[in-house]
């Protein structure tokens, strides 16, 4: 499945063994995108702001 987002810019910042990638988005992502990254497993760490 296809979610046609665009992304602005990537950021990527590495700590220790950890790395935080954020994401600038054009705008919102839509409530099944939401859904699928909520869905993910228990080692996948994501903050929407």
């Amino acid at each position: 499945q296809k979610n046609n987002i665009q992304v602005n810019a990537v950021s990527r910042y590495v700590e220790g063994n950890q790395i935080l990638f954020i994401f600038d988005l054009d705008s919102a992502p839509i409530s099944s995108v939401k859904e699928q990254l909520f869905s993910l497993d228990d080692t996948s760490k994501i903050i929407l702001l």
